[in-house]
């Protein structure tokens, strides 16, 4: 399979999230041997991955505060609005900073495909099953994220980019154990 492909099923995985293959820096502080590859994202391609994610998260977690029946997955969606809200405006911060505009990408494009159709998907769920669904997805948005972001890490150009996505690291981390627990507190 080629490196096109493997791009697309990746960004097909990630649902409302981010996501790219990425080798590991050639050495501490250097670009590795990809870093003129065109399939490679740019510090703006990048923001506007990081945009698109938190979009789509906000948005199910709008829908999630309007259909959630549980006490427990109503406060996971308050905080999924309230820290992915918070990481469109870091990410925005930091556009201006280098002035850079999020700019779109192929993956970025796959991932808004994505957010929609688990919108879709949330949109179709009612009651207990709605919580479940919900919570199901984010269990494996997060994992998926969480690789994702670590991938994206050295693919960033500028600190601030680096930074902002270490910051989001820390948060999708505490958004994945989060969901585990609030899942498991749902039983079958």
């Amino acid at each position: 399979m080629n490196h096109r492909f493997h791009r697309h099923i990746l960004s097909a995985l990630m649902v409302g999230c981010i996501g790219v293959a990425v080798p590991l820096a050639a050495q501490a502080g250097g670009k590795d041997s990809h870093a003129t590859d065109k399939t490679d994202p740019s510090d703006a391609q990048i923001l506007g991955i990081a945009d698109v994610a938190n979009t789509g998260e906000i948005g199910q977690a709008n829908i999630a505060l309007s259909k959630a029946q549980n006490d427990s997955v109503k406060q996971f969606a308050q905080l999924m609005v309230k820290d992915h809200t918070a990481a469109k405006e870091k990410g925005k911060a930091v556009g201006k900073e280098l002035g850079l505009t999020p700019a779109p990408s192929e993956l970025s494009n796959g991932i808004q495909k994505d957010g929609n159709d688990a919108t879709a998907q949330l949109d179709k769920a009612t009651g207990t099953n709605f919580d479940r669904t919900y919570m199901q997805l984010q269990v494996r948005l997060h994992e998926k994220v969480l690789k994702t972001i670590d991938d994206l890490i050295p693919k960033a150009d500028a600190q601030q980019v680096r930074a902002l996505l270490t910051d989001m690291r820390g948060h999708v981390e505490h958004h994945l154990s989060t969901a585990r627990s609030t899942l498991a507190s749902l039983g079958k």
